[in-house]
């Protein structure tokens, strides 16, 4: 590997180890790995043994406590890694062999600060993991086309290191979740771009309790953070939190249904997964809404437990 890898791959991984390992493994087995660097911040207890990987693989492995959150660990990836690409991936996500090469390849097609990958389903056999890979990634599912996009999927994104640097010197920190970013591109006039030849297959929930309350924690932090990080008042704030469960069900219902025309295997599975979808986003509006007027306690810790330590497939 030379001195300064071209891209960083950072993974947070929890107690789940066999999907962790997983993961791992279908990081180290890139086409680009040995120009490449994969950073592991592993937050799993220390009942939990160290996850493996193959002798001489650029691996930089790095233990914290369990007490740390997910996106703790994001940045603490970030800032032990050393490419001028640095690549997010979930530890449920297993990216293809030509993965890293895709989002390099992307990064230097232009300016954009952001890449999106192009999602698969892990588990498509079950009928509701189908409906929350539609309800979080539907448009980002193949059969997709690469291009500049109004937005790009978060937590599975790539950063150009300048701009994310950029960005934690303006908020004085990483802010979660990554859409928070990606609506300061759209302030700033940046565009945002979505490779189709990234692939990354996405391990989701058999478990609905499971896949609803993640997604409530997640737009619930999110609200606050988007109202802190963006000196909100607190009129703004009520006005957000009281239109949000009117506005936000629909509004993403339609963007899903819109970006899915012209393909028919998508655009059916979307009517057919269409209640889950809906019962979803009500679900997160809920916590969106609460978001923007109250932090519950221990949210980020109570997020991190179903994101990354509950089981996902049955």
């Amino acid at each position: 590997m030379p001195d300064k890898p071209l891209v960083s791959a950072v993974v947070v991984v929890g107690a789940c180890r066999s999907r962790s390992q997983k993961a791992l493994d279908a990081l180290t087995s890139q086409t680009l790995i040995d120009r490449m660097e994969v950073v592991v911040v592993d937050l799993a207890g220390e009942g939990c043994p160290d996850l493996t990987f193959p002798e001489g693989s650029p691996v930089v492995y790095i233990r914290k406590s369990p007490a740390v959150h997910w996106q703790e660990g994001r940045i603490l990836g970030f800032q032990a890694s050393l490419a001028d690409v640095v690549a997010f991936s979930e530890e449920h996500a297993y990216p293809e062999p030509g993965w890293a090469e895709a989002v390099l390849e992307a990064h230097r097609a232009g300016d954009w600060p952001i890449v999106g990958y192009a999602i698969l389903n892990a588990n498509p056999e079950s009928y509701w993991s189908r409906c929350g890979l539609m309800a979080d990634y539907g448009r980002f599912t193949l059969p997709m086309r690469s291009g500049v996009k109004d937005s790009t999927s978060g937590n599975n994104i790539a950063f150009k290191r300048g701009f994310l640097i950029d960005m934690m010197r303006e908020f004085g920190t990483y802010p979660f979740p990554d859409f928070i970013l990606q609506e300061r591109c759209a302030q700033m006039g940046l565009p945002l771009y979505v490779s189709a030849e990234a692939v990354t297959h996405h391990e989701n929930f058999e478990d609905m309790r499971a896949f609803l309350m993640a997604n409530f924690y997640y737009c619930h932090i999110m609200a606050g953070n988007r109202a802190r990080f963006g000196g909100w008042s607190s009129g703004r704030r009520l006005l957000y939190c009281l239109a949000t469960p009117w506005v936000a069900t629909p509004l993403k219902t339609w963007r899903l249904g819109a970006a899915l025309k012209g393909r028919p295997g998508l655009f059916r599975e979307f009517i057919l997964t269409l209640p889950v979808t809906i019962l979803t986003y009500i679900v997160s509006s809920l916590g969106e809404s609460l978001g923007y007027v109250h932090q519950l306690a221990d949210a980020e810790k109570t997020f991190t437990l179903w994101e990354m330590n509950t089981p996902r497939k049955r």
